[in-house]
């Protein structure tokens, strides 16, 4: 009782982690909370890693300048030859290393952090998926430790196999 919660994509997890935390405290003998949480606080959390370099040093990471906004090949998105999409997140030197075998581009194996070369191991990334369709590669590659995922538009979504099999979607 006294709850309002607002819900978005960040903002659910945070609203029931600020109901259970309340729930906890009550229990322990505390009063019921009036509980005000905003959906953009949720997904402000979702922003950790960018918050916390700008407000330790100031910077702002722009694209392809960090890990997590591109600056490595194997942390983007690359189109397919059916003019669909694949992301990769092969961050872990082993996911990295499965991924150019699986490309055959075992040459650029020890190369995962080089910046020297990123350009052009993305144009070899960018090549070796242009040669097959987003499907033929996710069905190639995800089930072998290479982080990579197909990128769906929305009506892929609410047919997505995992989506489906956890009952996501209902009529």
């Amino acid at each position: 009782p006294g709850a309002t919660v607002a819900d978005s994509a960040g903002g659910g997890m945070h609203a029931v982690l600020s109901i259970l935390a309340a729930l906890v405290r009550r229990s322990l003998g505390g009063e019921a909370q009036y509980l005000d949480v905003a959906a953009s606080e949720g997904v402000v959390s979702l922003m950790a890693l960018s918050l916390d370099q700008f407000l330790a040093t100031g910077e702002v990471a722009g694209p392809r300048q960090v890990l997590l906004t591109g600056r490595y090949a194997f942390y983007d998105v690359y189109r397919c030859k059916d003019d669909k999409w694949v992301s990769v997140g092969a961050i872990e030197p082993h996911f990295y290393r499965n991924l150019c075998g699986l490309l055959s581009l075992e040459q650029w194996a020890d190369h995962q952090m080089d910046d020297a070369r990123q350009d052009e191991i993305r144009q070899a990334f960018r090549e070796a998926f242009l040669t097959r369709t987003r499907d033929e590669w996710v069905e190639a590659l995800a089930p072998n430790d290479t982080c990579v995922a197909p990128v769906y538009e929305i009506p892929e979504v609410v047919d997505a196999p995992h989506f489906v099999a956890r009952g996501v979607f209902m009529e």
